[in-house]
């Protein structure tokens, strides 16, 4: 039967482009979806005819990624909890409150939407990208610091030392919105509650979590692992004509790219394009904030059509999926969306993870074989220079990468994602169903018996 779902997608391009494939998959199914983000992506959306919803204003977005804190790797967690996830708690709740749908799909960030959830009794699934969201002592994400290697008794006292104070940062707001809809107090919000009780989705596959692909018994026992589930914008942005040509002029060149969101990139454009002048490479440079290139660097366009001839340009934005098969490496900031783009591609990665769940993204891509990690308090070009060397030139790089790109079919991924949910929402019908008739017929009248 198709539903009427609200959808909730908070952060930046790598994390709302899996909730608009999510969106556009349940949409092709049948189902009435609307979709609440922040109003910069909105002409997206709009160009996709998804009917949206605003969360916050454009402005608020543009300023957080401005803030070094949201890339520091200590800091960023709690600015994004309490800068851009608290605000967002009355706006997603009331949007839920409002449109009452029949079911809601967030992130764990969409903590108004849980409590939506709690008050409401409407089902809920909360999409989550990358395995670093489940604290486990079994096996435990890369954080800053040695925590991977530490004994299970020292994680568990760790992570119990984490919720205390976490709960302090976002426990309070939180319940005290809860107490305002009559609701009670909850607790290690950031290890449970997160988490929807019903369906915590989870697009990635089940081999990025352990070479086995087993998951972890402590992670939620109705976790649902589907594979990537990813969008890029290629179905709505043309390739520049001066893009093919620059590609068609010489061997393939080295992608470089900080995340769509960074506009902090300016010394890793300028180490970067130090180390491909050392190795006599060709690279294109990613990113929509121009003013991180080193001057000298052209931009191809059709009113500069020799720059294609430069060992080095820039272009704002390419869809990676149309980009990285062409290309010898992409060296990038580790986000879930970069790298899973380059697994699928079969492009061997060089990661400079800075914060979130980057670091434990870039370790798994280490330990796949596909590519390198240097951190960025570590990314110069003396440095970049041999790592690049040895990605180019070790050929079990590209070999490891290739073999893992045959693993990936996100066609697959979408379906088994959509299935997934309507599976929950079906059981809920039913539930909902069989509720009622016997409500109805504890209440009805029953026959005298002589």
């Amino acid at each position: 039967m198709p539903a009427n779902i609200l959808i909730f997608a908070l952060g930046s391009s790598g994390d709302v482009h899996p909730m608009i494939a999510l969106a556009l998959s349940l949409r092709d199914r049948g189902h009435r979806v609307t979709f609440a983000v922040n109003p910069h992506f909105h002409p997206l959306c709009h160009r996709l005819n998804l009917t949206t919803l605003p969360i916050g204003d454009e402005q608020t977005y543009l300023d957080a990624l401005e803030s070094p804190d949201l890339w520091h790797p200590y800091k960023s967690l709690q600015y994004v909890l309490k800068e851009l996830v608290v605000p967002t708690l009355p706006i997603t709740f009331d949007q839920v409150a409002q449109m009452r749908p029949d079911l809601i799909i967030g992130t764990p960030l969409s903590l108004g939407a849980r409590v939506a959830h709690d008050k409401l009794s409407i089902p809920y699934v909360t999409v989550n990208l990358a395995p670093t969201i489940f604290l486990s002592t079994e096996l435990p994400p890369r954080l800053p610091g040695p925590i991977a290697h530490f004994p299970k008794w020292l994680l568990r006292g760790i992570f119990r030392l984490f919720d205390v104070l976490s709960d302090r940062v976002i426990g309070r707001p939180v319940n005290e919105f809860r107490r305002t809809h009559g609701l009670p107090p909850v607790r290690r919000i950031l290890r449970d509650y997160w988490h929807s009780p019903q369906l915590p989705l989870c697009l990635f596959p089940d081999w990025l979590v352990a070479p086995d692909g087993r998951v972890p018994s402590d992670w939620p026992s109705n976790a649902r692992l589907t594979g990537f589930v990813l969008y890029d914008e290629s179905d709505v942005l043309p390739l520049p004509a001066e893009l093919d040509s620059f590609l068609n002029a010489g061997p393939p060149p080295i992608v470089f790219t900080p995340g769509s969101g960074m506009t902090q990139g300016h010394d890793f454009f300028a180490q970067s394009l130090a180390a491909v002048k050392s190795l006599g490479a060709r690279a294109i440079f990613l990113t929509r904030c121009t003013d991180q290139i080193p001057k000298g660097v052209p931009s191809p366009s059709p009113t500069n059509g020799t720059a294609i001839n430069a060992p080095v340009v820039h272009f704002p934005f390419i869809p990676l999926s149309k980009l990285l098969p062409r290309c010898a490496a992409i060296v990038s900031h580790g986000g879930i969306g970069t790298i899973a783009q380059g697994l699928a591609s079969g492009c061997p990665q060089l990661i400079m993870p800075m914060a979130h769940d980057q670091p434990d993204n870039a370790a798994r891509v280490a330990r796949l074989g596909a590519g390198l990690v240097l951190p960025r308090s570590r990314y110069t070009a003396r440095r970049v220079t041999p790592l690049l060397g040895e990605l180019l030139n070790n050929p079990a790089y590209k070999r490891n990468s290739v073999a893992l790109s045959r693993r990936i079919d996100m066609g697959s991924a979408r379906v088994a994602a959509c299935l997934a949910i309507e599976s929950l929402y079906a059981t809920f019908l039913a539930t909902t169903a069989t509720a009622t008739e016997t409500a109805e017929f504890a209440v009805a009248p029953r026959a005298r018996t002589r």
